[in-house]
């Protein structure tokens, strides 16, 4: 049952005391960035955790992200509070054979909140993905890529971006 499982893990924490952030001062529709020294201005962690599983010739791949950040910034010589919380999980499936493409099938979700000062912005995005290699004819390899970028900014209603992404190199 064990065989064949790979665990992945890791967290990260940085806390700056003092700091360059950029001061934003707006005029009309001119914008000026000013670098300043502030104290106190972020906090930011992260955790990951990833989980591999080989069955016969097939890779299961489960990842989970998650992070938040908190930060300061002047904007017109007024100091704003800055929040962003973000998640993630991403399947997937790989073939392994020796005389088979490898193909990857998966998808990944992220889920973030963004606010500043009282507003806040909540957005999705969804990314299906297939990803082809076959190494074929003593060197040739085919190689396909394949990602629907969906992004959903939830708090605008109206809000929604589509890309996508093909990469074929014969």
């Amino acid at each position: 049952m064990y065989r064949g499982l790979m665990l992945f893990s890791g967290f990260n924490y940085i806390k700056k005391t003092k700091g360059i952030q950029n001061e934003i001062q707006f005029e009309g529709v001119n914008q000026y960035i000013v670098p300043i020294l502030v104290n106190n201005p972020e906090e930011r962690w992260s955790f990951n955790l990833g989980v591999d599983k080989k069955i016969k010739n097939i890779k299961y791949h489960v990842d989970t992200k998650l992070s938040t950040s908190n930060f300061l910034q002047n904007i017109n010589g007024l100091i704003v509070s800055n929040k962003s919380v973000n998640n993630s999980y991403k399947f997937s499936a790989k073939t392994l054979y020796d005389e088979f493409p490898t193909i990857e099938i998966g998808f990944e979700q992220g889920i973030g909140n963004y606010t500043s000062s009282n507003q806040t912005s909540k957005f999705t995005t969804n990314k299906p993905f297939v990803t082809v290699d076959y190494d074929f004819l003593e060197g040739f390899i085919f190689s396909f890529d394949y990602e629907k970028y969906n992004y959903q900014n939830k708090t605008l209603v109206s809000d929604k971006n589509t890309i996508i992404f093909k990469d074929t190199i014969p």
